[in-house]
């Protein structure tokens, strides 16, 4: 199969997980504040919360379809796209990241360990089984 069409399947997955991870943060940005008893509904809550995703999704993106996915794509035609091999590629920009600030290191070390574990199992689960 032609790396493009390699590439274009990986960055689907991606996208996918991308937007799984956005609204997993968004619930989670909801949910907090409402069990902790620290905020009651309303669109400030929502705003917060939405605002939450966005600041995931920016570096996300670019970390995700600017080196994840043809990286993990390499590694597809390469025969040595693993669990561990998606999970390196996820942690590496927040390790590089730790450099500028420890916070954003490791948000985006988890963040970018979750995008690309699940786009591992997207990937296998729809693409992998139908070309093997």
């Amino acid at each position: 199969m032609p790396f493009k069409t390699e590439l274009a399947r990986v960055s689907r997955a991606a996208f996918l997980s991308l937007m799984g991870c956005a609204l997993l943060y968004f619930f989670y940005a909801l949910a907090w504040p409402l069990l902790s008893g620290a905020a009651t509904w309303g669109m400030d809550l929502l705003s917060r919360a939405g605002a939450l995703s966005a600041v995931f999704l920016a570096p996300g993106a670019l970390a995700t379809f600017g080196y994840g996915a043809p990286v993990y794509a390499w590694c597809r035609r390469r025969n040595a796209a693993h669990w561990w091999t998606a999970a390196l590629i996820g942690v590496t920009p927040g390790v590089v990241t730790i450099a500028v600030g420890k916070f954003w290191g490791i948000y985006l070390a988890v963040g970018g360990t979750a995008v690309s574990l699940l786009t591992h199992g997207i990937y296998t689960r729809l693409w992998e089984d139908r070309d093997g």
